[in-house]
């Protein structure tokens, strides 16, 4: 069945269509049957195949347990791997008979007796090695499954061990920065492309946040980067990022627009946080290497307006985000509040952030840009409530007034938000 936000949607659409005569009304309850059509035998199918897959591949695994004493190295390798390549021929077979659901299936087993196999060869013949290593194989081995089948679900499976593989590296083992990850992660992002998967695509920008959460600290000592410097390149790297998005999409590449979301969604909680920036800057080079940055953003903003990808109130608020974060480094204070007059700007500039981005948003019929920046917006008011109040009040007046406080503001942004999107669709202002 189609996603429920996309029938939703879908609904608001031909309202407006149908009264603008590009659809007729008498096409209305078919095009929405289509669209939500559901197709539960094939979703019943496919669960059943995996599940049948996964029990072929645990009693494999059960009968080598059962039988590991008695068996021979020979004879549980030949078990299990034979296993594991007929799983990979019976996947290939039935993919090209067009069964992609059962061959899916017995991919996907494939994949999980690769895994089996590494551990019992490292078992059987007492290796030790570097424990994320039996990772790093897994995972390549689920990224040649999903090239060669092809399949979807391998390439899934096999982002998910590589993102186990880098934070054990990041965190078990002490590794400043996992770069061989990137590499992996390049891999896989073209054969997401390649495959015209878009929800792979997705899942490999989530695979970008998971090694930054991992790395951050390691990326800021090989930078020279203080607490500070290493949020303002944050904020400078995906203001570049979404500008070069912007210019993608006003080729036509269709995952572009996708991807300046995500760089709107992690460019505003790098703004949001520059303000609780509370180290000074860390010298000369982390200057030098921010403005850099800087420069990069203004000529990929300066880009994009000239290839008319952006409006020019965009380009305004693009050069104006990219000088403040080169500036904040330099004004931050050393203890929190040391610098009142810091907090207040911030402040105040973290707002006009939100609400340029609303406008952004606004003006390119965005309902994602407009909805994140409202919720923006309701955040730093809370955050400056927060900070504004909770040494002044007792503890009964002050959870009182914050909760008057949160509904006034929910109210008044959740009607600015309704009235905005109903001015750019007359059905678009209900959620």
């Amino acid at each position: 069945m189609r996603n429920p936000l996309y029938l939703a949607q879908l609904k608001r659409d031909l309202e407006r269509w149908i009264a603008e005569g590009l659809v007729d009304a008498r096409h209305r309850e078919a095009i929405l049957a289509n669209a939500g059509e559901i197709r539960l035998g094939a979703s019943l199918s496919g669960i059943f195949f995996t599940l049948g897959a996964a029990s072929l591949g645990v009693a494999a695994l059960a009968f080598v347990a059962a039988n590991w004493q008695g068996l021979g190295k020979l004879a549980r390798l030949v078990v299990l791997f034979g296993a594991m390549w007929l799983a990979y021929g019976a996947a290939m077979h039935l993919t090209a008979r067009g069964r992609t659901a059962l061959g899916q299936a017995f991919v996907l087993l494939g994949v999980a007796l690769f895994g089996a196999n590494i551990n019992l060869v490292a078992q059987t013949y007492h290796i030790s090695a570097h424990a994320p290593d039996g990772f790093l194989l897994w995972a390549g081995g689920a990224l040649l499954a999903a090239a060669l089948v092809p399949s979807r679900a391998a390439l899934a499976v096999g982002l998910l061990i590589a993102a186990y593989w880098t934070w054990m590296e990041s965190l078990d083992f002490d590794v400043a920065i996992h770069w061989p990850y990137l590499a992996y992660l390049a891999l896989a992002t073209f054969l997401a492309h390649r495959l015209r998967w878009w929800a792979g695509l997705h899942l490999a920008m989530l695979s970008v946040l998971n090694w930054l959460l991992a790395n951050t600290g390691g990326l800021a000592d090989a930078l020279g980067l203080e607490a500070a410097d290493m949020i303002a390149f944050y904020v400078l790297a995906w203001l570049t990022v979404m500008a070069l998005a912007q210019i993608a999409a006003a080729r036509g590449y269709p995952f572009a627009r996708a991807l300046a979301h995500y760089a709107a969604f992690l460019l505003a909680v790098a703004v949001f946080c520059l303000q609780f920036a509370e180290s000074p800057a860390g010298g000369r080079q982390a200057f030098v290497l921010n403005a850099g940055v800087a420069g990069a953003a203004i000529v990929a903003l300066a880009f994009a307006r000239l290839r008319q990808a952006i409006a020019p109130i965009e380009l305004l608020g693009g050069l104006a985000t990219a000088a403040v974060a080169l500036a904040v480094p330099l004004l931050a204070g050393t203890e929190p509040g040391e610098n009142l007059l810091f907090a207040w700007a911030a402040g105040a500039l973290v707002i006009a952030f939100f609400v340029w981005i609303v406008a952004v948003g606004a003006g390119r019929d965005d309902r994602f840009l407009v909805n994140w920046g409202f919720v923006g917006l309701g955040a730093e008011a809370l955050w400056l409530y927060t900070e504004t109040f909770d040494t002044f009040l007792d503890s009964a007046l002050f959870f009182f007034a914050g909760g008057v406080f949160l509904i006034a503001l929910g109210y008044v942004l959740e009607r600015a938000r309704r009235h905005l999107l109903a001015r750019k669709d007359p059905g678009g202002g209900r959620p």
